[in-house]
């Protein structure tokens, strides 16, 4: 019985048991999806679903590019860039949740602080599955596993014990330094970018445990050293893998021009897409060439003709143009963004802001002016990134829950560090109820019932999804591959939602081989370039304005305004109906002569 209830209270144990439900009920009850369609184009380049296993991923890392090549040559019916994400995630919350048992053993918030942060992070890290958030979120964790290697030195926590006296605890400190810099490498490599945004973050508390490393009166000159040497080596690998992928890029000529092209794409149509407002640019617009439908087509993703829209087009869009202004304009727009995309029933957003709540009451009790200074700063920087991206018109639900999964996974630690570091007596008074089991019912009620609901509307949107948001896709692009003297070139918006529940099905390699899209961020990549010039044209605008009858456009969106593009940069076409397939409606753009 006795070993029974040691088993029971290991906080591995435990964090196992917990994660391995949430996990399952995850995958089980709800409808995973990637959030964006750009997870399943990186699958597919992997896959060799356009031809043959590609490395170069764009936005992850080419060494992950080597690493996905690598099991897919081994198993290749398994979606690794789906299954990875997920393991790493695990693996993440795992930890993290371990590290909140474990700080808050003994205390009365042992359990339910950590089921409100699983609670609250689940259903944007499980169901709504996207790469700058898993990458954010295994970043964050990594950098918590290795300030809690300095928080057990702390004489002030209620864990303390001797490193070097305890072989345990000794191989605690391993584990937790070799988990903690598998993570970050992952993070860095699947998104450096949200690694960059967790490391923002995460450097007041960085500089907290710091301050109490260098003040700790038994420190010695080799704990300071070594806490200076762990965060300087991530910053040496962010920096290494950055470089090995900026020199397999610039040594392959197709690749080093498109990421200059796609570089300047994403100044116009990312970060600067009111320089395309004809309303209010009109006239300079129209003298580089450029008309209202062509507008119309690029702030749409029809991006494919890169010799109209070349890269001196675009480098002269951004040329000359003002700059934005930090006005009472873009605060407005961050106010309705802020209405409509984060006070809503998502648990992270609710989660988030109990943990901050949880954080604060408890720094006011302890009236700890150091850490009150460093989650007040995190909060700070958490509210600049927001007004960055807003100004930067870079708003995205990934981008702010990214940041908001950071700002939960560091608050859950400083919660748990607090409690651990409080006496039975902070608490509550001999013979009266703790005030946070009440804190912690409310809490976890309405997590669930914000859980309810985001299961109620994944349903939904997947029974949409199924009923009639997509055609029968699958079956137009098993069919359309077998096609390899037919170029199709498929309407972006058509396809958007196509690939959204193919969280863990792969394609067959070379299955889309003879399929591009009219515009998106990867085309005109060697990739897609490789298919075009097989037919022997140089992007898809291109091929659908040779008249040629081996050219078929798919479009159930934009066909006509395609149409009027080539008239003004081709010559006078017209577009021919051919019967629909699977649902999708199918043309052929001919010339008159």
């Amino acid at each position: 019985m006795k070993n029974k209830k040691i088993f029971i209270e290991n906080p591995i144990v435990v964090s196992l048991i917990l994660n391995l439900s949430v996990l399952l009920l995850s995958l089980i009850a709800y409808k995973p999806f990637f959030e964006e369609i750009d997870e399943a184009l990186f699958a597919m380049f992997a896959e060799g679903a356009y031809g043959t296993r590609e490395t170069h991923l764009i936005y992850p890392n080419i060494i992950l590019g080597y690493i996905y090549k690598g099991l897919y040559s081994l198993c290749p019916s398994i979606r690794w860039h789906s299954v990875l994400q997920y393991a790493f995630l695990f693996i993440a919350l795992t930890m993290l949740t371990y590290i909140i048992l474990r700080c808050c053993r003994g205390c009365a918030g042992r359990s339910w602080l950590a089921i409100i942060f699983l609670l609250a992070v689940s259903y944007e890290v499980y169901v709504s599955l996207q790469y700058s958030k898993t990458a954010a979120l295994v970043s964050v964790t990594g950098y918590i596993c290795l300030l809690y290697t300095f928080a057990l030195h702390d004489p002030d926590t209620a864990n303390e014990m001797p490193v070097n006296t305890d072989g345990n605890r000794s191989r605690e400190l391993l584990m937790l330094k070799i988990i903690a810099y598998v993570l970050i490498i992952y993070g860095i490599l699947l998104r450096d970018d949200s690694f960059l945004l967790a490391t923002l973050i995460m450097l007041p508390a960085g500089i907290y445990e710091f301050v109490k490393v260098i003040l700790d009166k038994q420190k010695t000159k080799r704990r300071t050293f070594a806490f200076i040497g762990l965060f300087a080596a991530t910053g040496c690998l962010f920096l290494l893998f950055a470089g090995i992928n900026k020199v397999a890029y610039d040594r392959d000529p197709g690749w080093k021009s498109f990421m200059e092209y796609n570089e300047a794409r994403t100044k116009v149509t990312d970060y600067r897409y009111d320089l395309l407002d004809y309303n209010r640019y009109g006239d300079r617009l129209k003298n580089m060439g450029i008309s209202e439908n062509d507008t119309l087509l690029y702030l749409t993703w029809q991006l494919g003709d890169d010799k109209v829209l070349s890269l001196d087009v675009l480098r002269s869009i951004v040329d000359g143009m003002p700059e934005r202004k930090l006005d009472m304009e873009c605060f407005k727009a961050l106010a309705e963004h802020i209405y409509a995309d984060v006070f809503v029933m998502n648990p992270l957003v609710i989660g988030t802001i109990i943990l901050v709540m949880i954080v604060l009451a408890v720094v006011i009790r302890k009236k700890d002016k150091k850490i009150m200074v460093t989650v007040v700063t995190q909060l700070i920087i958490f509210a600049g990134i927001l007004i960055y991206f807003e100004y930067c018109r870079r708003w995205s639900h990934r981008i702010v829950f990214a940041a908001m999964l950071v700002v939960a996974a560091s608050f859950s630690y400083f919660a748990a560090l607090m409690h651990a570091s409080l006496k039975k007596e902070d608490y509550s008074a001999p013979g009266e109820r703790s005030p946070y089991e009440g804190m912690a019912a409310g809490s976890l009620i309405l997590l669930i019932i914000a859980c309810i609901t985001m299961f109620l509307g994944n349903r939904f949107e997947y029974n949409d999804y199924m009923r009639s948001d997509t055609p029968e896709y699958r079956e137009f692009l098993e069919n359309a591959g077998k096609d390899e003297d037919i170029l199709y070139v498929a309407d972006t918006f058509t396809f958007q939602k196509a690939f959204r529940f193919d969280v863990f099905k792969p394609y067959a390699e070379n299955s889309r081989g003879n399929i591009v899209t009219a515009g998106n961020w990867y085309v005109n990549c060697p990739v897609t370039k490789k298919i075009t010039r097989k037919f022997g044209y140089d992007n898809p605008i291109e091929a659908l304005a040779s008249g040629d009858e081996n050219v078929i456009l798919v479009d159930n969106v934009f066909a006509e305004k395609k149409l009027e593009y080539i008239n003004e940069h081709y010559g006078e076409c017209s577009l021919k109906e051919l019967p629909e397939k699977h649902g999708f409606r199918m043309y052929r753009v001919e010339k008159c002569y």
